[in-house]
């Protein structure tokens, strides 16, 4: 799906008792440094939105693209939690989303479906 997806996740190990147990990754295609921008804005509000297991690791940008890695224990509740969030709901058609076990790093499509 996504080649960046097949890199190993940087980031926390899990522990044994970890209860994060999936990686989510957030990937929007930008077209512009306003664009870019807009999308960097969304890393302090995903950072606060309160959905209960949801961690946001890192943070990466390339020159056509912004992936944001996040760690959850329900990786399909949270991505439509942040779904509904207005600034991601008007972006998701740049959206790209998958998610995998932190040990296995094989990623299933979330969105576009």
């Amino acid at each position: 799906m996504l080649p960046i997806l097949d890199r190993i996740v940087r980031g926390v190990q899990p522990k044994p008792a970890d209860p994060l147990t999936h990686v989510l990754a957030l990937k929007w295609v930008v077209h512009s440094r306003a664009e870019l921008d807009d999308i960097r804005a969304l890393e302090d509000r995903i950072r606060l939105c309160g959905i209960p297991d949801l961690v946001l690791d890192s943070v990466e940008s390339g020159t056509r693209d912004m992936v944001f890695w996040l760690h959850s224990a329900d990786p399909k509740r949270a991505f439509k939690e942040l779904a509904k969030m207005p600034p991601i709901a008007e972006r998701l058609s740049s959206l790209q989303a998958a998610y995998a076990d932190r040990n296995k790093l094989q990623f299933t499509t979330l969105w576009p479906k």
